[in-house]
């Protein structure tokens, strides 16, 4: 279960730009790649419709979880598993996925996917995945970044020009 990018899909074309550009867009799509992270997270964190039954609720009362009324934290180990990595794929170009390590007995990738799509009388609880209005938001964040720090390293190298 993992979520895939490509640098493409969020770069601005970089032909025509110097060599240094290539480092600046892999740190925006970290960036991006963070803030995928962190939505799916608050996600998490916010209880994914639809509410847990009483019983549940109960059961997790008794055994002293933090959070006995969130549907997907028990022990905030899945939570703690989704994570963004940098993906390289043959003739393809550099991209960024945000997937669930696989940690703990059973495996957080396996629980994720249960979760995600239900399984037998569990429902279906969609919270690994990027809405238009996220990507769009993810999309302006990264390029405001790559600017950003496209523009601090040209005003560094007009102050290094003024001094020669």
């Amino acid at each position: 279960m993992q979520l895939f990018i490509e640098v493409n899909s969020i770069m601005p074309d970089v032909k025509r730009l110097p060599n240094y550009v290539p480092i600046i867009s892999k740190k925006a799509m970290d960036r991006s790649g963070k803030q995928m992270v962190r939505i799916i997270k608050n996600r998490i964190k916010a209880s994914v419709p639809p509410r847990l039954k009483r019983a549940t609720i109960n059961r997790k009362k008794a055994l002293r979880y933090s959070r006995p009324t969130n549907t997907l934290w028990a022990k905030g180990i899945l939570y703690r598993a989704i994570h963004c990595y940098r993906r390289r794929q043959p003739g393809l170009t550099d991209g960024i996925a945000v997937g669930v390590k696989q940690i703990g007995k059973p495996d957080r990738r396996f629980l994720a996917i249960i979760h995600n799509d239900g399984m037998g009388n569990m429902p279906a609880r969609r919270f690994f995945y990027i809405s238009r209005k996220n990507f769009d938001e993810i999309i302006r964040w990264t390029w405001k970044a790559w600017f950003d720090e496209y523009r601090t390293f040209l005003n560094s190298r007009r102050k290094k020009e003024k001094l020669t």
